[in-house]
C-alpha cells in the first residue's frame, strides 16, 4: 500500500481520525488490505482538488469501506457458484487482477 499522508491539511477545521481499518479482502496469502483513515481519505480528496466537506468525511469512509466489503462478498459468491473446485480465497479474481486486468494494458 502506498505511504499515505496522515497529517492535518492547512486550514482544516475538524480533527479527523488517523486510525486505519483492516479489510477482510486478502492482499496476499498472509496479509489483508487496510482502508485509508478518514484523514488520509480527506487528504486524497484535497490533493485531487475536490470539494471536501470535512464534517462528512467519516461517513464517506464508512460507505467506501462498506461498498468494498459487499463487492468482495459478491465476488466470493460468484466464484463459489462458478468454480466450486477452486481452493483458497478468490484465486480466479487474484489471477485476473495480477495478469490480465485492464490496467495492465495501460503500462
Amino acid at each position: 500500500m502506498p505511504d499515505l499522508e496522515n497529517v492535518r491539511q492547512p486550514g482544516q477545521i475538524i480533527n479527523l481520525p488517523t486510525e486505519r481499518v483492516q479489510s477482510s479482502i486478502p492482499r496476499d496469502s498472509s496479509d489483508k488490505w487496510e482502508y485509508p483513515s478518514p484523514q488520509q481519505f480527506y487528504n486524497a480528496l484535497v490533493r485531487k482538488g475536490w470539494e471536501t466537506p470535512e464534517e462528512h468525511i467519516e461517513v464517506m469512509v464508512d460507505i467506501h469501506n462498506f461498498l468494498n466489503e459487499e463487492a468482495w462478498r459478491e465476488v466470493q459468491k460468484w466464484e463459489k457458484r462458478q468454480y466450486e473446485y477452486v481452493s483458497g480465497p478468490c484465486m480466479l479474481f487474484v489471477y485476473w487482477f495480477l495478469t490480465i486486468a485492464p490496467y495492465k494494458q495501460w503500462k
